[in-house]
């Protein structure tokens, strides 16, 4: 994967080279391509563009000035010059750019910034996705609509089994990536950086994967400084420690090092042995409150912990509790993958939290 992030312009330009093999027991004729509402892509099919349908329609609102009629969700149905047949594989390169354009017409777009991207988006999904479908129990008996009920497929669904809870879009996957920046920011994704250079007025940044990792990636981009540590394990590794943080909020960095230190000593002896080489933590703008959980790399929102004043030992330590949850994902999430199952999802997040809540127990020596 290719990704210019051009941060003056609040746009991320991605090239994706895709090989795509057919796992199911069924023939497929058509290619089903679902795009987020200020995405656009196209896609060439082993070396040659194919036409496409776009089959839904929404009509736009009596209150449009300067559009009128209705226009098409960027949903796409690829019709395929053959059918692929169970075991087939194909290439797939897909050209997307993400842009800021005016306003999108549900929610917000806060991941592409001037200082402090993080997008996980930018490739369009394989498949119709339930989850764009009308949820208003109100609008659903409007339009004389069954009910929706966002559950998991049972345990044995045959098809649940086969899907990881992550993205249901592909098993394991080998990643690569190439980022470029603006000159005084730095890119980061999942993998090891091999190098880094400046061309064109830009920065890039190379990173590879060496073992396979979910589908299921980030990219940042930030006027960063880099703290750099390491913490040695009692079975012998080294794991490489990265935190990713703005010059202005620099009072809790020991913290995060020694949490960090000390959980990836007790999930390895208590998990397993520790899948990567390094962990890494990256702050970003408190446009969003929360953490996630990527491959050895987690975006940490400047809300979580970065300004807090912990003084008082008697405060909660939230700051040692999100970064146990989201160390805690790199065995329960990523080492051991969850199945798209009824309560699968409990191998993740239940035992991340679980996991955060003693740990936290016993840093803090009391009863919580």
């Amino acid at each position: 994967m290719k990704a210019d992030i051009i941060p003056e312009e609040r746009k991320v330009v991605i090239h994706a080279k895709l090989q795509i093999e057919i796992k199911s027991g069924a023939a497929i004729s058509d290619l089903h391509l679902f795009g987020e509402q200020n995405e656009h892509f196209n896609m060439i099919y082993n070396g040659s563009k194919i036409e496409y349908t776009s089959p839904l329609y929404y009509p736009f609102s009596n209150f449009t000035l300067f559009k009128k009629n209705e226009d098409t969700l960027n949903y796409r149905i690829y019709k395929l010059p053959a059918p692929l047949l169970p075991g087939d594989s194909a290439i797939m390169d897909i050209e997307s750019t993400i842009v800021n354009e005016g306003f999108v017409n549900s929610g917000l777009t806060r991941e592409i910034l001037y200082n402090g991207t993080f997008y996980s988006g930018g490739l369009p999904s394989f498949g119709y996705n339930p989850q764009k479908e009308i949820e208003s129990d109100e609008y659903l008996k409007k339009n004389g609509l069954k009910p929706k009920y966002d559950e998991y497929p049972p345990r044995g669904d045959s098809a649940g089994v086969s899907k990881l809870v992550f993205n249901d879009d592909a098993d394991l996957i080998h990643f690569e990536a190439v980022l470029s920046t603006a000159p005084d920011q730095v890119a980061v994704a999942p993998g090891y950086l091999q190098r880094s250079w400046l061309e064109n007025g830009r920065r890039h940044f190379h990173y590879i994967q060496d073992t396979p990792i979910n589908y299921f990636y980030a990219i940042v981009s930030a006027r960063y400084e880099l703290l750099r540590d390491s913490a040695e394990l009692s079975d012998g590794s080294r794991i490489d420690i990265e935190i990713y943080y703005d010059k202005k909020h620099e009072f809790n960095l020991s913290r995060f090092v020694s949490a960090y230190k000390d959980r990836l000593e007790y999930f390895s002896q208590e998990y397993g042995p520790f899948q990567y080489r390094q962990m890494r933590l990256l702050e970003f703008p408190k446009y969003a409150g929360f953490a996630q959980s990527f491959s050895n790399t987690v975006p940490f929102s400047e809300s979580f912990a970065w300004v807090a004043d912990f003084k008082d030992p008697d405060d909660f330590d939230y700051l040692y509790f999100v970064t146990a949850h989201e160390l805690a994902h790199q065995w329960r999430g990523h080492q051991v993958s969850p199945n798209y199952t009824r309560g699968s999802n409990l191998i993740s997040e239940a035992l991340a939290e679980y996991t955060a809540l003693l740990l936290t127990e016993k840093n803090m020596a009391k009863t919580i």
